[in-house]
């Protein structure tokens, strides 16, 4: 009875402009006690997405229609059990029992529509028991009824692995092999018979000596899906003979939210270890170059420098930086960090909803790797040409490798109606890699005997590439007619400045080590003191138009596809 006095004292003091604050936090808390339903509506025969389709959440009287995607939505229902109801003209209307709505929380479930068989209209329940195989049922279809022969891997996969660029997602991948840790080799066929799209669009070769693409450029956590299609079909480029390699980038969600990411990983090997590299930039961080390792702006090109003099030569030789030393430093830890966020509107009425998706990335890994580099075959020593019999080297090898991986993607959509859609989607990708090479060891160097010998290395290379798209989806329910069309476009930089290698030996035992110029190093095309740049672009730029009419045929919905596509490809 004490307490009971005391409460209400308590309250008779309080102000009303208190308790109305304390009843409005009581009123939002209330309000957040809701979760959503959201799915695609698909033909069962096809997978093709029902646009128009209405969905009804029974005993409740809400329901919606599924836009041009086939995407239905329910906002803001109260957690508990639902009954859905699909119904659709031609189809089958099917009930689903026992969906279950959590607390903030996104409750996934795609609804498949059979054509209903002699004209004659019947309703199909689907208890809680098979509710969650629909989903899953879902999946398995659209893969028998495709009409190319494929694999996949999803994002719930790629969530599940350590991978953190698509190069190495791709190892997982049935009937698919890695090169280099980057360049895709599909049933043992050779990367130049391999094509690659993003979204799409048809992505450009990485390479300029070679048809192929890099795919470690893309980060893991920007991937929806991909999908390696292995049979040729009209709706694809006929540019494949092994594999055609579809990477779906994420689209924007139904739902608010942002997430945030750090982390740091430990290598014993490399970490807090003693590591050598060249001179730093200011823009390294990011995986630029800030211009310190560029030509100067005068320099001739390789035809007109050949064409010089020695003595002028050697004048523009001494225009480039004069920085052949190796810094030391000691290793730090890897580092992560990742930002993602997506907001979403909707309209009173339901339409327009607009959505954007926005993410940032950005992935640092240092590596120390050893290798022991021997060679006993014979070796013909001048003048006589004579085998010593020892082995023309005995090297050791360390790599410092220093390699950045970051991206920026923003993706927007407009959904004007449930039958008109417009996107537009931007990513910027940036995969560099910092490099110092050292030797040590012994070599006969062309002296018939083994001599010390020590050499090193500096590379910088640095791969760009931003592609930007801009499309729609539209639905034309009364002629059955879906229409897609895209128009793209993507730029690829490769640039690796000042490439720097050179070599030294000591003659004999005692004697000060001296630049070796003239003998091959690391790289055995090059000679030592050798310094290289490189800088190649590659422009993409493509239009699709695809068209998609849906019919009846012997009591099956059919679809006929046809489309227009132009790319060009210019570096």
């Amino acid at each position: 009875m004490l307490h009971v006095r005391k409460a209400r004292l308590f309250a008779q003091k309080m102000q009303p402009k208190y308790l109305l604050y304390l009843a409005v936090i009581i009123t939002l808390q209330t309000s957040a006690q809701s979760g959503i339903i959201t799915g695609k509506v698909v033909d069962e025969s096809n997978s093709q997405p029902l646009a128009g389709a209405t969905v009804i959440i029974k005993n409740t009287g809400i329901k919606t229609l599924s836009d041009v995607d086939g995407v239905y939505k329910f906002n803001k229902l109260k957690p508990g059990n639902y009954t859905l109801e699909a119904t659709y003209i031609g189809y089958t209307s099917k009930e689903f029992s026992g969906l279950t709505v959590s607390n903030e929380e996104v409750t996934s479930f795609n609804i498949l529509m059979s054509s209903a068989q002699n004209n004659t209209l019947q309703n199909v329940v689907v208890t809680s028991a098979n509710a969650s195989k629909e989903t899953l049922n879902s999946i398995l279809i659209a893969r028998r009824n495709a009409v190319v022969v494929s694999d996949a891997i999803s994002a719930d996969m790629i969530k599940r692995s350590p991978d953190k660029n698509i190069g190495d997602v791709l190892k997982r991948v049935s009937g698919t092999s890695i090169q280099d840790n980057k360049f895709v080799v599909v049933r043992g066929m050779n990367d130049r018979y391999n094509e690659a799209l993003l979204n799409g669009c048809v992505l450009p070769s990485t390479e300029s000596d070679r048809k192929t693409f890099a795919f470690d450029i893309f980060p893991s956590d920007l991937v929806d899906n991909i999908t390696i299609i292995k049979s040729a079909s009209a709706e694809y480029p006929a540019s494949f003979a092994g594999g055609l390699v579809i990477v779906n980038l994420k689209d924007v969600p139904e739902k608010n939210f942002f997430s945030f990411k750090i982390g740091a990983g430990l290598n014993t090997i490399t970490t807090n270890k003693k590591f050598y590299q060249q001179s730093i930039s200011s823009l390294d961080f990011l995986g630029l170059d800030d211009g310190s390792r560029s030509l100067p702006g005068n320099f001739p090109s390789t035809k007109i420098y050949n064409q010089l003099p020695p003595n002028k030569q050697i004048n523009q030789a001494k225009s480039l930086p004069n920085d052949w030393k190796l810094y030391k430093f000691t290793a730090p830890l890897n580092s992560l960090l990742q930002l993602s966020g997506a907001y979403t509107t909707t309209a009173k009425n339901g339409f327009p909803k607009f959505g954007a998706l926005f993410g940032l990335s950005y992935n640092s890994t240092y590596r120390i790797s050893h290798l022991a580099n021997k060679d006993y075959g014979s070796v013909t020593v001048l003048p006589d040409s004579v085998d010593t019999g020892l082995p023309y080297y005995d090297f050791k090898d360390t790599s410092y490798t220093h390699t950045i991986l970051s991206s920026a993607l923003g993706n927007f959509t407009v959904k004007i109606n449930p039958n008109n859609k417009f996107f537009f989607n931007n990513l910027l990708a940036i995969n560099s890699t910092i490099q110092t090479i050292t030797r040590g060891g012994e070599s006969q160097a062309g002296t018939g005997s083994l001599s010390p010998y020590y050499a090193y290395t500096h590379s910088f290379q640095s791969n760009v590439i931003y592609n930007g798209q801009i499309g729609g989806e539209h639905n034309l329910p009364k002629l059955k007619l879906r229409i897609k069309w895209l128009a793209y476009y993507t730029n690829y930089s490769k640039n690796e400045p000042d490439y720097r290698q050179m070599v030294y030996t000591q003659p004999f035992e005692n004697a000060p080590y001296f630049a070796y110029l003239g003998y091959p190093t690391l790289a055995t095309t090059t000679n030592t003191g050798t310094r290289f740049y490189y800088d190649t672009k590659d422009i993409a730029k493509g239009v699709n138009l695809d068209f998609n009419k849906s019919f009846l045929f012997l009591n099956n919905t059919q679809s006929f596809k046809f489309g227009f596509a132009s790319f060009d490809d210019a570096r």
